[in-house]
């Protein structure tokens, strides 16, 4: 991984843990909610339980995949957050975005998703330990096979919350094809579900972050009257708007060129 200061990575501190799905979000992904999955409703195109079930990562009784799906899962999701914000400069885009009068209202994420579990769904996953920017592709684990897998499924036997040596390695070579929504298909369009309006699907083979605003004004800059609003909500307005207007397509332009991938950045708040 590329972590030197060219990438503006001088003052980030990575996440240390891992972010392991709560009742409620394992039910939505196992119940193919149509708001969490990168496909629409009457097509395939996302966990495929064919391939969990192969791999021992999806059950029959009760259906859906399992423990060891969800924490391979999260041991990738860990590694790719990271090594996506060390090798795009993630974290550089992150402040600049965070310079822009825009608010990051919420702190405890989690809260909010419990509040409200699909609009927050994938903020709530994220490990790259950044105020702004999340990763918005499924993570297809049930895709690894042979070394690859057993790699990861002896990380799940011993409870491991780190992203060792063979499994940066691991992640670095197979990225692109776990993050695919149809495998094999570059040019499908695959339609992610949101609060998030766009005039184009990205194609299945895209890099899909988010750039999430939180909530409009942090609380301490309203007034009880209400008066204070204007000033603060036009401020938060037009930091906003830079960031959709200027930042994002550059964002989109730069990441696409090193990834070789095509990029589409949703915006939220």
């Amino acid at each position: 991984m590329d972590t030197n200061n060219a990438n503006g990575m001088d003052g980030y501190v990575p996440y240390e843990g891992l972010k392991l799905p709560n009742e409620m979000q394992r039910y939505l992904i196992n119940f193919k909610d149509p708001d969490i999955f990168a496909h629409r409703i009457t097509e395939p195109g996302s966990f495929q339980a064919p391939a969990g079930r192969e791999r021992g990562m999806y059950d029959d009784d009760p259906k859906g995949f399992n423990d060891k799906f969800f924490y391979i899962q999260a041991l990738y999701r860990k590694g790719l957050d990271r090594m996506l914000v060390e090798e795009l400069g993630l974290y550089k885009y992150d402040k600049e975005i965070g310079a822009q009068s825009v608010h990051f209202a919420p702190e405890d994420i989690t809260g909010w998703f419990e509040k409200l579990p699909r609009r927050y769904f994938w903020p709530s996953f994220s490990m790259m330990n950044l105020d702004y920017i999340f990763l918005r592709n499924n993570m297809h684990v049930e895709r690894l096979e042979g070394e690859d897998l057993l790699v990861f499924e002896e990380a799940y036997e011993a409870q491991a919350t780190e992203v060792s040596g063979e499994m940066w390695e691991v992640i670095e070579r197979t990225w692109k094809q776990v993050i695919e929504v149809y495998p094999g298909e570059e040019d499908r369009e695959a339609w992610y579900s949101g609060p998030f309006p766009s005039d184009d699907d990205p194609p299945s083979n895209a890099l899909v972050l988010l750039v999430w605003f939180g909530s409009s004004f942090a609380p301490d800059e309203i007034g009880e009257d209400g008066l204070e609003l204007d000033e603060p909500f036009n401020e938060y307005a037009s930091g906003r708007q830079k960031v959709i207007d200027k930042i994002i397509p550059r964002m989109e332009k730069e990441i696409s060129k090193k990834t070789s991938l095509p990029v589409k950045i949703y915006t939220y708040a």
